[in-house]
């Protein structure tokens, strides 16, 4: 009965031949996305599940007085887990210190490397294999390292690297304990290296005392540099590791700590990646969990829509086979057969779309693959076997979801019904809104709405990019120092003609890049979590940021950095320092042990992109080298010239890095990054719906024209003009789309609204977005209405005639 049922399906598909390629390519269309779309969700997901133990590690997470959350805590907090605590089998904590560091071979082979201090029960909370190297003791001894594969493959070919050295950078030589073999799956915790956290005290040691906020081990402030994963006994939970880390918080709560008022949580290792929230200082390179949901709800759209086209044409045609099922049911089909034929149609339409879907699929994953942000490591979108079950699957359902509903309605047929062939429209329309009609509308109010929605996120990225950030963000370079010294390399650029200006900073601004000032009113009193940067006496002229009162900082290199500070607008506010001029001159302290001078006060400026508003910042004046990034003014003019020549200087002072420089416009471009593919996704999804929604309106177009030839012809005969016979065939379609532009619109308008509440400053969702809008979903509305109902309209009436 199947392969009746099959072949049936293929005869069907073959007498109706523009109507399947409508069904067929509209199928296609929107399964091709889907398949895409699978395989992003399926790599996002694939996260950290190599490790055994992944359902019991945990880590922590600290929240500070203002709600802002880090996934950085104290370095001592996993040691006090561990001591003082049962909850804890194993803990381990992750400082962040080796960032594009230099690493150099005992043969002076040099390559950047990047990684973590840790302990050797890295190991046991996580599912990482050494392929050599002692792992209960690899990363016992101070200054010793673990390198990764690829790395140690970099450096020493297939020569042995244990026991060898490599001199890191400004942190001390270390002695290569083991190799760590390539994990078996992504993970959130990338590394070329894995250097024992036993030589932090030896590195703290040698800060100077005005660096104790550098300091890692035994400080409780620095919350910024180290991540710590805990490993839960069995039988412990999740609630247990919150309650032991809720004693800890209301210990240095009672003694009056500085961070007394921080609080810590957990999060569990499979629930890092894809990101649930945004956390300050986050590791990993996956989605944010807000865009899977988002990709899952454009799989459904992308699937609803095409069925529903199905149907759609699939009803419209069951006026030419109602006799067939009337026959059907006269001899003694049930209703279940009639079901099982249009079911088998549905199921058979769908596998010859999914396999033009694989098709089309293929250049969508090399397009995804190429623009997909980097930093969500987006690396395989390659088939693999439960993929190819999971689309077959999908196309099973996507065909019994498309047939389900002319199914039903067949079904229904009642045989004396069916055989007078739907003289009384007994049999496609009941009532006088019909599913025919709630399809194309809602089809194309979803278009619509997804338009809105673009059209809304493309000009609120036009407004953050081109907006006043109050400071001179033109002919603006920023050149990575790479380990280089700063002044060496500031007196060699300034000496270019191209260059106006030369600065130095420990933050880029505009951007997501932060860093902590904290500062107290008063001694003794609460402090207050500021942003801030390290700058030198050329920065605010370079940057252009003006001084409302006060003075810049004078060049003094012997000076500490902790005398005096410059603050923003919103910092006097916010510390109740009086008026502007009122705040010169008073004091706020550093650490709760340092007097600092308000030295001068510039207009607010965005220190952040447009998601954030100005919030209070400060300025330190630090002549000390370490840390520093450099900003580079050049006259205006050809950039690449300015380029090349600074590019020439940089070879002379270092042969080993090439000449790094991003223009602050582009800095702020990238740093919008998410926005912008979020926007082209959204703006490739809307349109392949949209055109899907046509593909549906020309069949229902092309079928309803083709059911009144005769009455074409009539008209045509009795003097009607081809104008006014393809606005009487058109104006149904017309109000239907009036409708769907009605509904939109202010669905459109509120859901616009909701997205821009994402963004401190934002623009007004105006009539030009939604006019727009409306305009272009009509003018392609028109277009495939206009085609078809003008070839009707200009066809010879006495061939019509003829032909009924």
């Amino acid at each position: 009965m199947l392969k009746n049922y099959i072949l049936l399906a293929f005869r069907n598909l073959a007498k109706h031949r523009f109507f399947s390629l409508l069904n067929i390519l509209g199928l296609a269309l929107g399964m091709s996305a889907c398949l895409t779309v699978i395989l992003i969700i399926r790599d996002q997901l694939s996260f950290d599940h190599f490790h055994p133990n992944a359902a019991r590690v945990f880590r922590v997470n600290c929240q500070q007085p203002d709600g802002f959350k880090m996934a950085t805590v104290p370095f001592p907090l996993a040691e006090t887990l561990s001591k003082d605590f049962s909850v804890a089998e194993e803990s381990v904590s992750l400082v962040r210190s080796i960032y594009n560091v230099d690493a150099t071979t005992a043969e002076n082979q040099t390559l950047q490397v990047g990684g973590f201090f840790t302990e050797t029960s890295f190991f046991k909370v996580f599912g990482f294999q050494l392929e050599a190297g002692n792992a209960a003791n690899v990363l016992d001894e101070p200054n010793s390292l673990v390198l990764s594969k690829n790395m140690a493959e970099r450096f020493f070919g297939n020569k042995n690297p244990i026991g060898e050295t490599l001199d890191l950078k400004n942190k001390g030589i270390f002695k290569i304990t083991g190799v760590v073999a390539t994990p078996p799956g992504k993970t959130h915790l990338e590394f070329d290296c894995l250097a024992s956290a036993a030589s932090l005290p030896a590195m703290d040691a040698a800060l100077k005392p005005e660096e104790y906020q550098e300091k890692i081990t035994g400080n409780w402030e620095n919350r910024y540099m180290t991540y710590v994963y805990v490993l839960l006994r069995p039988g412990q939970t999740k609630s247990d590791l919150e309650n032991a880390l809720a004693v800890v918080a209301e210990k240095r709560e009672k003694a009056n700590a500085p961070e007394k008022n921080v609080r810590f949580f957990a999060q569990n290792l499979g629930n890092i990646s894809p990101k649930p929230e945004q956390y300050a200082n986050e590791l990993g390179a996956s989605a944010p969990m807000f865009f899977i949901w988002g990709l899952i709800a454009f799989v459904l759209i992308l699937t609803i829509f095409p069925c529903l086209n199905y149907s759609n044409m699939a009803i419209s045609q069951a006026l030419a086979r109602t006799r067939e099922m009337g026959v059907r049911k006269a001899i003694g089909a049930q209703n279940s057969d009639v079901k099982r034929l249009i079911l088998t149609e549905g199921v058979v339409t769908a596998f010859i779309a999914l396999g033009l879907a694989w098709v089309l699929h293929l250049p969508l994953n090399h397009f995804v693959g190429t623009f997909f942000p980097p930093q969500t490591k987006l690396t395989n979108l390659h088939a693999e076997g439960l993929d190819w079950l999971i689309f077959i699957v999908f196309g099973l359902a996507v065909g019994l979801l498309a047939g389900w509903i002319p199914a039903r309605r067949m079904a229904k047929l009642h045989p004396a019904i069916a055989l007078r062939g739907n003289k009384s429209g007994e049999i496609l329309e009941k009532n006088k809104i019909g599913w025919r009609k709630i399809m194309l509308v809602g089809q194309f109010s979803l278009s619509l709405i997804l338009m809105i929605v673009v059209a809304t996120l493309w000009s609120q990225l036009q407004f953050m990019t081109l907006a006043d950030y109050g400071f001179q963000k033109e002919n603006l370079l920023t050149v990575e120092l790479q380990g280089n010294k700063p002044g060496i390399v500031a007196a060699e650029m300034a000496q270019d003609p191209h260059v106006t200006g030369v600065c130095m900073t420990s933050v880029v601004v505009a951007s997501n890049n932060l860093q902590g000032v904290p500062i107290f009113r008063e001694r003794g009193g609460e402090k207050i979590d500021t942003h801030g940067a390290m700058v030198d006496e050329n920065y605010l002229p370079v940057m252009g940021l003006k001084l409302v009162a006060g003075e810049n900082f004078a060049k003094n290199p012997l000076s500490t950095r902790d005398q005096f500070l410059i603050l923003n607008e919103k910092a006097v506010e916010h510390f109740q320092l009086g008026s502007r001029a009122e705040a010169i001159g008073k004091v706020l302290w550093m650490n709760d042990s340092t007097p600092v001078s308000v030295r001068g006060v510039v207009r607010d400026f965005h220190y952040r992109i447009l998601d954030h508003a100005i919030e209070p910042f400060a300025f330190r004046y630090s002549p000390t080298e370490k840390g520093y990034i450099m900003h580079l003014r050049i006259a205006p003019g050809n950039p690449s010239l300015a380029m090349a020549s600074l590019g020439s200087i940089w070879k002379k002072m270092d042969a080993v890095h090439p000449f790094k420089a991003t223009f602050m416009e582009e800095s702020m471009q990238k740093a919008y990054g998410h926005v912008t593919f979020v926007g082209g996704l959204a703006s490739f999804f809307a349109l392949l719906a949209l055109s899907i929604a046509c593909l549906g309106l020309l069949g229902s177009v092309t079928y309803s024209i083709g059911s009144k030839v005769k009455e074409i012809g009539i008209r045509k005969i009795l003097g009607a003009s081809a104008a006014q016979v393809t606005l009487k065939l058109a104006q149904h379609f017309l109000i239907l789309l009036a409708v769907a532009v009605a509904i939109a619109v202010p669905v459109g308008y509120f859901l616009a609204n909701i997205f821009l509440e994402l963004f401190a400053y934002r623009i007004a969702v105006g009539g030009l977005i939604l006019a727009g809008s409306a305009a272009f979903l009509l003018f392609l509305g028109l277009i495939t209405i206009g085609v078809q109902a003008g070839r009707a309209a200009l066809a010879n009436p006495v061939e019509a005639l003829r032909s009924e």
